[in-house]
């Protein structure tokens, strides 16, 4: 994703020294080398340029530890239970303390977002272990019901308790949901089956990483034509995924390579 990632970080960099001349005065130079290396997530700046892009920063650190964290699976399932449990509570009582971890932001922390990547993890065994089961029994109504309530209850903590829950909650609640998503037994995951949303899966993540850098970019143009905010939001919506849909056909594949190219030592 490093390519796509630097093409907008171009973007957002271009349009704020063209708009603001200042910025060039005031050139930070490691924010831009921290952007585009991927570190941003360790700054107290992460969002600076194209923030989305803190997410990849974060996910980097994770994607290395991997190799680490999966030792545990050739321990027993009482040993990765226990330590689901204790990642669970780390996390929550990490948000509880107050303090800042690590002088680093509760939202884009690696080392947060590391803790949470390995809950996940964790449910990859009870994934397989049930996965047999639910294949070989008709679970589709029982299933639906479970996606529908997990839903509903993510959906309630998402709105009716903002600024009031605490993360940590909100992130056992997340691995629930995919966990109970990933098996595609019920109702609603046959209904995110249908082609409309797979097309979607497959530029989902030059969606993230454009968004941001798309309404950067656009919206003051838009603005000066469009005054409704919620035309302004559909109409990026819509350019977000043509830039990402052409990037993926043309682009991706071709950038991949020549960094590949570059990387590969003969």
């Amino acid at each position: 994703r490093w390519p796509l990632h630097l093409i907008c970080f171009l973007m957002v960099f271009i349009f704020q020294i063209n708009n603001n001349p200042e910025l060039y005065n005031n050139f930070n130079i490691f924010s831009v080398i921290t952007n585009i290396f991927l570190l941003q997530a360790w700054t107290n700046n992460p969002f600076s340029f194209n923030g989305a892009t803190w997410f990849l920063s974060a996910l980097l650190f994770c994607y290395f530890m991997s190799p680490l964290l999966m030792s545990i699976f050739k321990k027993s399932n009482q040993i990765i239970i226990t330590t689901f449990i204790g990642c669970t509570i780390i996390r929550i009582l990490i948000e509880l303390s107050g303090i800042d971890f690590f002088l680093l932001n509760y939202h884009t922390s690696p080392i947060i977002r590391c803790i949470e990547f390995y809950m996940g993890m964790l449910m990859v065994p009870a994934y397989y272990k049930l996965k047999e089961y639910i294949s070989k029994s008709n679970t589709s109504l029982i299933m639906s019901v479970i996606e529908l309530l997990i839903s509903l209850l993510y959906i309630f903590i998402s709105f009716k308790m903002e600024g009031k829950w605490i993360r940590g909650y909100f992130v056992l609640v997340a691995c629930l949901l995919v966990f109970v998503y990933t098996f595609n037994s019920g109702m609603i995951s046959k209904i995110l089956n249908l082609k409309i949303f797979s097309l979607f899966e497959n530029i989902q993540m030059e969606f993230y990483i454009l968004h941001q850098a798309i309404i950067i970019v656009f919206t003051s143009v838009i603005s000066i034509v469009i005054k409704s905010v919620f035309i302004q939001s559909i109409i990026l919506f819509f350019v977000t995924i043509l830039f990402a849909i052409l990037y993926n056909r043309i682009l991706k594949d071709k950038l991949t390579r020549f960094i590949e190219n570059i990387l590969v030592v003969d």
